[in-house]
């Protein structure tokens, strides 16, 4: 009974020793597996912070550009009138200049210092 009481007490011990291996094996995988994580989390929060920011700043460039759109198009509107008035006014003496070089031609008038 001595010899069976021996190997009883072997076995147990061997399976609680490969039972503690395991244990502590799974334990390992799972505090690499939890750094590996927090490292992953603290990349991704502080990718996250910074397209926060990015974000923060387009859309401040953004408003300031509207901004900009709409006065520019204020200035537009204002100065649509003049820039009007002047192609007139362009068109009026470039109709001129080419009736005093009609009138010249028919005329026959010589430049002075031609």
């Amino acid at each position: 009974m001595k010899n069976g009481k021996e190997i009883l007490t072997k076995a147990l011990v061997s399976v609680s020793l490969v039972a503690f291996i395991g244990t502590a094996c799974f334990a390992s995988l799972l505090y690499v597996g939890k750094h590996a994580l927090e490292k992953d989390y603290k990349r991704q929060s502080d990718e996250l912070a910074k397209n926060e920011a990015e974000l923060r700043r387009l859309k401040k460039e953004g408003d300031t550009n509207a901004r900009k759109l709409a006065e520019a198009q204020q200035q537009l509107d204002r100065l649509q009138p003049d820039n009007q008035k002047m192609k007139d006014s362009i068109g009026a003496f470039a109709m001129q200049a080419a009736t005093c070089d009609t009138l010249k031609r028919t005329l026959n008038i010589k430049e002075p210092g031609v």
